[in-house]
C-alpha cells in the first residue's frame, strides 16, 4: 500500500501541467497541477511559451525558475545604472549581496560588458577626468583600486585622461587654501596644514614640498 502511495505520488510530480495562468503587478502568477505557485516576469512567460495545460517536467522547471533569478538580477542592475555606471567588481558585489547564483553573476556581467554597460576603463577616465581638478594621482588611484579596477587599467586611463599637471593643480589647491588660512599664522604652521591639505588630496610628497616652497615664499 506504502509502495503504491509512493507510485503515484511520483507520478503526480512528474507529470505537472500549467493549471492558471494570472497577470497581476506587472507580473504573471503561474499555478501548478502539484500545488506550487510561482511568481514570473513577462520575459520568462514568453521565453518558454507558458499557457494554461502546458505540461512542465521538474528539469523544465529548474530551467524556469533559473531564468526568472536571472531575469530579475538583470532587471535590478539594469534599474540601477540609470543612475550611475559601475566597475566590474561592484556590479558582482551588489549582486553577492542579493545572493545571486555565482553562474548567474558570470553570465550577467558578460552580456553587460558585451553590451558595454560594464567599461572598467571607460569608467576609470570619466571618474579621473570628473575628479583630477580637484584631487592629485595618488587619491584618484587608491579610489579606483578601492572600487576593484586593475591596476594596469587604471594606469592606461591616466595616461590617456585629460588632466591638470600634477604642479599646477597642486599650486592653485595649495594658494587657494593659503588664502583660508589667518594670514597672523606662523610660516611653519601654514605649511603643516597646507602640508596635510595637499597629502589627502592626493599629490605626491615631493610636489608638496616644492609647491608649499613657492606658495610662502611670495
Amino acid at each position: 500500500m506504502r509502495k503504491g502511495l509512493n507510485f503515484y505520488a511520483v507520478r503526480w510530480y512528474f507529470e505537472m501541467e500549467i493549471k492558471e495562468i494570472k497577470e497581476h503587478n506587472g507580473y504573471y502568477k503561474v499555478f501548478l497541477t502539484n500545488g506550487e505557485e510561482m511568481k514570473l516576469l513577462p520575459e520568462v512567460v514568453r521565453k518558454y511559451d507558458l499557457t494554461e495545460g502546458k505540461e512542465i517536467t521538474p528539469e523544465l522547471l529548474s530551467e524556469i525558475k533559473r531564468s526568472e533569478l536571472y531575469e530579475e538580477a538583470r532587471r535590478y542592475l539594469l534599474r540601477i545604472f540609470e543612475y550611475r555606471p559601475y566597475t566590474e567588481n561592484e556590479v558582482k558585489q551588489k549582486l553577492e549581496k542579493r545572493g545571486i547564483d555565482p553562474e548567474i553573476i558570470k553570465q550577467l556581467i558578460t552580456q553587460l560588458k558585451q553590451s558595454g554597460l560594464i567599461d572598467d576603463y571607460k569608467f576609470a577616465k570619466d571618474w579621473i577626468e570628473t575628479r583630477g581638478f580637484r584631487f592629485g594621482v595618488y587619491r584618484l588611484r587608491g579610489e579606483l583600486l578601492r572600487k576593484g579596477v586593475a591596476p594596469e587599467i587604471i594606469d592606461k586611463a591616466l595616461t590617456d585622461a585629460e588632466i591638470p599637471d600634477p604642479y599646477e593643480l597642486a599650486r592653485r589647491l595649495a594658494m587657494r587654501r593659503l588664502k583660508q588660512l589667518p594670514a597672523s599664522l606662523p610660516t611653519d604652521k601654514k605649511a603643516r596644514r597646507l602640508m596635510a591639505f595637499l597629502a589627502r588630496r592626493g599629490i605626491n610628497y615631493e610636489t608638496i614640498v616644492e609647491v608649499i616652497k613657492e606658495v610662502l615664499s611670495k
